[in-house]
């Protein structure tokens, strides 16, 4: 039911998130009017799609939304899809390191606001949610060549914690507002 799939692949760069939930709603928003189609039921026609291009020449496997077949699962494959090619809403990412210099404090609360600062105007994605995606390009930044780890803003796991990460990425980066040391 989708008959635009340049546009509906696009929008993979400005999704909330990379989560089932967004990745149905996004279906369901680039379907056409009258489809019959549940976006889930869409879902694995969109995955055998992404793989016929990824694959040319070989037949597509029979993808389901769910189940137990990880490289059958259409969800779990939209959403490596997505994750390929969502991208933060801070498009001037140099000014944004830029600014942790100068930032007031390095404690959450001022790093969601230079987010927030920094988003281009009309990001639908809150900073908590654009975090984990600047901390991936940090540690893409780190690391070339090795695939970054998903961040996301808090959680349970340190070298998966986007609000920690940017902490550290803040505090080595800011600088004292006294420039002349000299007595």
């Amino acid at each position: 039911c989708i008959t635009d799939f340049a546009a509906f692949d696009a929008g993979f760069k400005t999704i909330e998130r990379c989560e089932h939930t967004n990745i149905l709603q996004h279906i369901e928003d680039n379907q056409e009017e009258g489809c019959a189609r549940a976006p889930n039921q869409d879902a694995p026609l969109l995955a055998q799609k992404y793989w016929q291009a990824a694959h040319p020449g070989e037949e597509a496997p029979i993808f389901v939304w769910g189940g137990g077949v990880p490289e059958r699962n259409a969800a779990l494959y939209l959403q490596d899809i997505c994750r390929s090619a969502i991208t933060t809403c801070i498009t001037d990412f140099a000014a944004f390191d830029a600014g942790f210099k100068t930032i007031e404090r390095c404690e959450h609360t001022n790093i969601l606001q230079h987010i927030e600062d920094n988003q281009e105007e009309g990001c639908a994605r809150a900073p908590n949610q654009d975090a984990p995606l600047l901390a991936q390009k940090y540690w893409q930044a780190a690391h070339p060549g090795e695939e970054a780890p998903i961040f996301v803003w808090g959680g349970g796991v340190p070298e998966r914690n986007a609000a920690l990460y940017l902490q550290d990425i803040c505090r080595s980066a800011i600088t004292t507002c006294i420039t002349d040391f000299a007595a």
